[in-house]
């Protein structure tokens, strides 16, 4: 992986947790979210996908296989609404 650090907006670098594949791939649109203090998508120590918003960071929720699947239909079908 590249030099690149995933900072949040309140400066804390938070690069250890985008560091899955899945996340790392993706790591300039979850930036961008993080940033603009929407969402952040994380990889935790514990081996799991954890949505949380970036505001303060208080409300999160660790998703499961079915809600990663879901979430990516969801953003599919949204994507085809868009010109």
């Amino acid at each position: 992986m590249d030099d690149f650090e995933f900072r949040l907006n309140s400066g804390e670098n938070v690069t250890e947790y985008i560091k899955h594949p899945a996340l790392y791939k993706h790591k300039e649109l979850l930036q961008d979210f993080a940033s603009e203090r929407i969402f952040c998508i994380y990889y935790s120590p514990n081996n799991e996908f954890y949505i949380e918003e970036c505001c303060d960071e208080w409300f999160g929720k660790v998703l499961n296989k079915k809600q990663c699947l879901e979430l990516s239909e969801m953003f599919k079908e949204m994507a085809d609404y868009i010109e």
